[in-house]
């Protein structure tokens, strides 16, 4: 609790390590564009969560510790699961500051 990004939306090394990653490991599920709508995604109940609308980017900006939490120990109750085991903490990190840059581009 009350954890923040070592980066912010002016840092594009890591938002751009971020978006290998998100690329490799999140699109499936979460979309190319954040939006919730790839492949896999489309079919999950509940969906996967928009991450390029203002409300998300606001979530974002207040919540950056339970956003990082998400993906490092998944959500219970939906598909999305943990990678604390796959990914370091900057890794994860620089995951979020992607998500979180998704919304900036709208």
């Amino acid at each position: 609790k009350g954890m923040k990004s070592p980066f912010t939306l002016a840092d594009t090394r890591a938002i751009d390590a971020g978006k290998a990653i998100y690329t490799a490991q999140c699109v499936s599920c979460h979309g190319e564009k954040g939006d919730g709508k790839g492949p896999v995604g489309q079919a999950l109940k509940p969906p996967p969560p928009d991450f390029s609308t203002p409300e998300q980017l606001s979530h974002f900006e207040t919540y950056q510790d339970h956003h990082f939490w998400s993906i490092s120990e998944g959500v219970a109750g939906t598909a999305m699961q943990p990678y604390k085991g796959l990914l370091s903490e900057e890794q994860r990190w620089q995951v979020f500051v992607y998500e979180w840059s998704l919304g900036k581009k709208r």
